[in-house]
């Protein structure tokens, strides 16, 4: 079997697996794909609109989002000082509790999905990045015909 085939199918079955895994996250915590990715990505208090272009989603579903993780007690809204009409999404310490679990569950399971060791992570790392900055917008939006 050519490399590139391996590679395809295996980084398919990486993928299913790793899936499964946040599927399996999602559940035992009770919150959506949304909710995680936004409380991942908030190290640092950030305005909504910020978030929300970073995350590449609208502002109604950042704000919908941010609504259940404030009624969990995941995150709290605060006045921006330097702008007082702008609002500030900051996760709590429960925020961050979940946080270190999601990040803990991540690392495991990647770990011991593949077997890699850090300085196999890191090369593995420096080659997917390389792959992700080949691809453009255009190259991912091929469309295929039967």
């Amino acid at each position: 079997m050519p490399n590139e085939i391996f590679l395809t199918m295996s980084i398919s079955m990486l993928n299913a697996a790793l899936e499964a895994r946040v599927q399996a996250f999602e559940a035992q915590v009770n919150l959506s794909r949304h909710d995680i990715k936004v409380l991942m990505h908030l190290t640092e208090p950030k305005r909504m609109g910020a978030l929300a272009e970073d995350l590449q989603v609208l502002p109604s579903t950042l704000t919908a989002v941010a609504d259940r993780l404030e009624q969990n007690g995941l995150l709290q809204r605060t006045r921006d000082r330097q702008d007082r009409r702008a609002w500030l999404l900051e996760v709590t310490d429960a925020g961050r509790t979940l946080q270190a679990r999601a990040r803990a569950m991540a690392t495991e399971g990647f770990r011991t999905l593949t077997g890699l060791d850090t300085a196999e992570i890191e090369t593995f790392v420096n080659l997917m990045q390389k792959a992700m900055n080949n691809m453009t917008a255009e190259s991912c939006l091929v469309e295929v015909k039967p």
